[in-house]
């Protein structure tokens, strides 16, 4: 029959579809405030070190109250993030040291995200890749100074 072959051929196309792995957003929380450390430390981060690509979004959290400033370094490499969010409450500095590793910045409508009044520092000489339109958003009035070279 004509329409049993065509019927076949979609039913096939769909359990291609339904057993292919897709892409998925991978969050990563550095929810350990009061702590400075490295992006490679599995205790400092939720659910575990972050790997680099383009829909992965890296969270930054300091609670509100805290004067303490904060450093988290790269000592990953090279790192891609779709995403940075800060969440910064406090009235530290927190600290993105990224020595000679650089962190582009790339896949869908990739941003930057502060929330709260805390200021917030991206250095490093590995410097800030913005490989598309890059949104700066949030709801906060904290600041953000990328003192890395910026390309892209």
């Amino acid at each position: 029959m004509p329409g049993s072959k065509i019927s076949l051929g979609i039913l096939a196309a769909l359990a291609f579809l339904a057993v292919t792995p897709k892409g998925q957003s991978q969050t990563f929380l550095q929810p350990n405030t009061g702590t400075t450390g490295n992006w490679n430390t599995a205790a400092l981060w939720s659910p575990g070190i972050p790997t680099s690509g383009t829909s992965t979004a890296l969270t930054f959290n300091v609670l509100g109250g805290n004067a303490n400033s904060y450093t988290f370094t790269n000592d990953i490499g090279a790192f891609t993030a779709n995403s940075l969010s800060f969440n910064h409450f406090g009235s530290g500095i927190l600290t993105l040291a990224l020595g000679a590793n650089a962190l582009t910045l790339d896949g869908t409508s990739p941003f930057f995200s502060l929330n709260g009044a805390g200021s917030s520092v991206i250095s490093g000489a590995g410097g800030v890749v913005l490989n598309t339109n890059t949104s700066v958003l949030g709801s906060g009035n904290g600041s953000l100074n990328i003192s890395s070279v910026i390309s892209g």
